[in-house]
């Protein structure tokens, strides 16, 4: 299971060559590639499509576990348990924004949102005020009592339902395969991969993972693997180094 910004290409880059060589490696050893990501499904099958990577088996982890999904198929699981507080925390922002030349004014940041179905996200248009918007939609979604939580990605700041994330949407894949969670091996790099590396039976981070993602790495002992090497050469050192260990 890889996350895609961060592991397989820098964000807002396209998925680089030594990342698509590593799926490859992978696949020719009979192993079940899969993808776990922050972004809508569409945009994630898009970027597949345009990478050369999607197949008929692949499954998507959308929206940090908010939405599983098989493009072959279009079967998709939507979680909505306090899909209502996030639609109400959109409501509160829409009503405090103004406009600005396509960007949006909010609490003194210049910000837009990039939609999606079970989360609320937005982009500050400096990524240097990524902390300060986290800190005023965490000041609104406790005064307002709302079941949603917080992630900082780089770009950008994600509001999700409490009690979904990545390693909960990857439970509804083991279900559609019958596997077990130690079946997995998974790859990210930043925050809303905690919960996925801490579950999964082999857990990797790169090069550039965040310190805390690298903790928890390193406390799988055995099990876990933090590369030399960042984003698709890291990918690929990682791919060769479970080769070598037989692990795969």
């Amino acid at each position: 299971m890889f996350d895609i910004d961060g592991v397989l290409n820098k964000h807002g880059d396209n998925i680089q060559n030594t990342s698509k060589e590593a799926i490859r490696i992978l696949r020719r050893q009979g192993i079940m590639v899969c993808f776990a990501s922050g972004k809508h499904a569409w945009y994630i099958q898009g970027g597949l499509i345009w990478s050369g990577l999607l197949r008929q088996d692949t499954l998507i982890v959308a929206e940090n576990g908010g939405v599983i999904y098989k493009p072959s198929t279009r079967k998709t699981i939507l979680e909505d348990k306090y899909i209502q507080d996030v639609q109400l925390l959109r409501s509160i922002f829409y009503n405090l924004y103004s406009k600005d030349e396509g960007f949006l004014n909010f609490a003194g940041l210049t910000v837009w949102e990039e939609p999606k179905e079970t989360l609320f996200c937005l982009y500050p248009k400096d990524a240097k005020d990524v902390q300060r918007l986290a800190e005023i939609l965490e000041e609104i979604v406790k005064v307002n009592r709302l079941n949603l939580y917080l992630v900082e990605n780089p770009d950008s700041v994600d509001v999700l339902q409490k009690g979904i994330n990545k390693s909960t949407g990857l439970k509804h894949i083991c279900d559609w395969l019958g596997v077990d969670f130690d079946e997995i091996i998974a790859v990210g790099d930043s925050y809303n991969d905690i919960e996925m590396l801490k579950d999964v039976g082999f857990g990797i981070t790169l090069e550039n993972g965040k310190p805390e993602v690298k903790k928890v790495v390193k406390f799988k002992r055995g099990r876990g693997l933090i590369t030399k090497n960042s984003y698709g050469e890291g990918v690929l050192e990682a791919v060769k180094c479970l080769i070598n260990k037989r692990i795969i």
